[in-house]
Order: C-alpha cells, then structure tokens, then sequence
C-alpha cells in the first residue's frame, strides 16, 4: 500500500492529535508531487492507494477529488481510500 499525506492542515482541535504540536510548514502536496509518486509506485506493480494523513484532515485539501480521478485511471491501482 501507498499512504500519501495529501495535505498536514487541519480545522479541528481533537485532543487526541498532535496537530497542535506540528512544527513543520502546514500545506497542500503539490499534484506534480503526487503523480510522481503514484506512476513510481506503478512501476514496482501498484496495488492499494491510500490518502492518510500522519495530522491534518484530508478533506481539506481542494484537490482530493482531482487526485482520486488521476488514481483510479491507473490500472495499477486496486483500491483507494481515505480517512478524516
């Protein structure tokens, strides 16, 4: 499986989360990032996809739908899911 942290911004404040203690730059992965990514992890055989953030909410990212739409062209790709 690929786990890809789309974006490491949030809105929420659980408790449980370490996002109030991010000390990295907040932001958006640029789509040029992911595509490399994915056509890479094609080329070793693919297989499941998955957007899950280390923090932040990957709702929050304005191009989670135009990321899904590029994945699931790929034939390498089996499954793809997200968490938020």
């Amino acid at each position: 499986m690929l786990g890809l942290e789309v974006t490491n911004i949030c809105n929420a404040k659980c408790i449980f989360c370490g996002y109030p203690k991010l000390k990295r730059a907040k932001g958006i992965m640029p789509m040029e990032i992911m595509e490399k990514a994915l056509y890479d992890y094609c080329d070793i055989g693919g297989g499941n996809l998955g957007f899950f953030p280390v923090v932040g909410e990957t709702l929050l990212d304005p191009f989670l739908i135009e990321r899904i739409k590029i994945a699931r062209k790929l034939t390498e790709i089996k499954r793809i899911s997200f968490f938020t």
